[in-house]
């Protein structure tokens, strides 16, 4: 089917939050950007339409733009259900979702649990902080060091993922909103990024032995043999070990901070699986 193919090879992003963060605003304004050049406005697929667009020689498919332009005619009352229903469609087939958030309200639960949803589906994440002109228009606010401030506030709202890309804009000022789209393109290059097995192994053997396995209550003898990377876009690291369930569960928090540190992986979750040997398995045969 080459126009799935095709169709594949786009970057698919989705813009989610709860009503009346600006999302429409900010896709509208993108989509009539000078930089962008809107391709296709009506591709439907199981009712939802997609935008296509190419920006900075990369080819976009935004998910659902018909979901962000149709909530303005949906009741208020329906409005909070029928904005969860349609982001669960598109976090489900996007790869990078932009979470925007009211910087001007701050943060609520809601927006909480649609970040803890892009991060337990594996997706690369970006945090809008819209409305950015009314937070920098309050009396008395330190303009120069707002934004470092903000971020420490994400933090201690989130059990904040220091890998997390936040952006702040304006949609009414149309300020910084291109920068989601630069941003995208970079963390849908790190989730495609693969690193060598023989690279792996070689940084495993010394993070092993900077920080050797901690073993948990039950079992103080955990050994890693070796590991590689077996999946992209989500990025999958399987590492074979005596027995996964003598690991300590921060170990694995251990490996995955190293591993960025090393190999970047800036901008999406990564996921790291152990492999037990079991009694005569060697997975390199």
């Amino acid at each position: 089917n080459y126009k799935k193919e095709l169709e594949d090879d786009t970057l698919k992003m989705a813009f989610v939050g709860r009503p009346n963060v600006g999302k429409s605003s900010i896709v509208n304004t993108i989509v009539g950007s000078d930089r962008v050049m809107v391709k296709d406005m009506a591709g439907t697929t199981r009712d939802a339409i997609d935008t296509k667009f190419t920006f900075a020689e990369t080819d976009f498919t935004l998910i659902d733009t018909a979901g962000i332009r149709r909530l303005s005619k949906v009741g208020t009352r329906n409005i909070e259900n029928w904005s969860i229903m349609r982001s669960e469609r598109a976090l489900k087939r996007a790869d990078v979702i932009a979470v925007v958030v009211d910087g001007f309200e701050g943060i609520v639960q809601q927006d909480l649990s649609l970040i803890g949803r892009v991060i337990d589906d594996k997706k690369g994440l970006i945090i809008v902080v819209n409305k950015w002109d009314m937070v920098l228009d309050k009396p008395g606010v330190d303009k120069a060091h707002m934004m470092e401030r903000y971020i420490g506030y994400l933090k201690e709202k989130i059990d904040f993922l220091p890998w997390v890309s936040v952006i702040f804009t304006s949609a009414t000022e149309k300020k910084r909103l291109t920068n989601i789209l630069e941003e995208a393109i970079i963390i849908a290059g790190e989730r495609q990024k693969r690193v060598k097995t023989a690279i792996f192994n070689e940084f495993l053997e010394q993070a092993v032995y900077k920080h050797p396995p901690t073993g948990n209550k039950k079992s103080h003898s955990p050994k890693i043999y070796y590991g590689s990377q077996v999946d992209s876009n989500p990025p999958k690291f399987l590492v074979s070990v005596n027995n996964p369930n003598h690991f300590h569960f921060s170990y694995k928090r251990y490996l995955e901070n190293k591993i960025r540190d090393n190999f970047g992986f800036h901008g999406t979750p990564i996921i790291i699986e152990y492999s037990g040997r079991g009694k005569y398995k060697d997975v390199r045969k």
